[in-house]
């Protein structure tokens, strides 16, 4: 009876453990929030945050992102891109806004084949608790529908800074390094995309 139990005693505390140290750092797709053009995902306490999308208003001149080290509400900004749920994997990328998306074209969209694409680099510039950038590392495609109803395909490619204090990420040479995994982060940098409608 004691060894019953002590078992179940043990079951309840690693359990409730289980559920509050995920809790810390869980996302769900229900919990989000949009603050300066960029969506993030906020974890279940509140405590952290990653950024999944940013909303392009379709201005050429309007390119720099800036991920600030927390939200307004204190969430620390742990990174671009991050997986929620079970695992599912959320690369962080540009979208454009509701006022200027096509009807008909979804997320994840591409061109037909031999449609026009420009080139868009954006400029992201990156806070001091991010600690990993998940993109595609190329061939990622976003619509902007103009104000003549025409369409007009993008292919968008980053070039980075990040904050000096910031103890995780580096640039090295154009590049992100990661300090915590030793290696560049394969991400589609402004210098080394060719767009293409394949």
């Amino acid at each position: 009876m004691k060894r019953s139990v002590f078992c179940l005693f043990i079951l309840v505390i690693v359990s409730a453990s289980f559920i509050f140290a995920s809790g810390c750092t869980f996302y769900d797709s229900s919990n989000t929030t949009v603050e300066n053009g960029v969506e993030y995902f906020v974890s279940r306490l509140g405590t952290r945050a990653f950024a999944s999308y940013c909303y392009w208003d379709g201005d050429p001149d309007n390119t720099v992102i800036t991920i600030p080290d927390e939200l307004s509400n204190g969430s620390e900004i742990e990174g671009l891109g991050g997986y929620y749920g079970t695992g599912v994997w959320m690369p962080f990328r540009i979208v454009a806004s509701k006022e200027i998306q096509p009807d008909g074209i979804e997320l994840f969209d591409s061109p037909d084949e031999g449609t026009e694409v420009r080139r868009i680099v954006f400029h992201v510039n990156i806070g001091s608790n991010a600690d990993d950038v998940l993109m595609s590392s190329g061939g990622d495609f976003f619509a902007v529908k103009n104000e003549d109803g025409s369409v007009i395909w993008y292919s968008p490619s980053y070039a980075f800074s990040i904050d000096s204090e910031n103890p995780y990420l580096e640039m090295i040479d154009g590049k992100i390094f990661s300090i915590s995994k030793g290696y560049y982060l394969d991400l589609p940098y402004a210098d080394c995309i060719t767009p293409s409608a394949e």
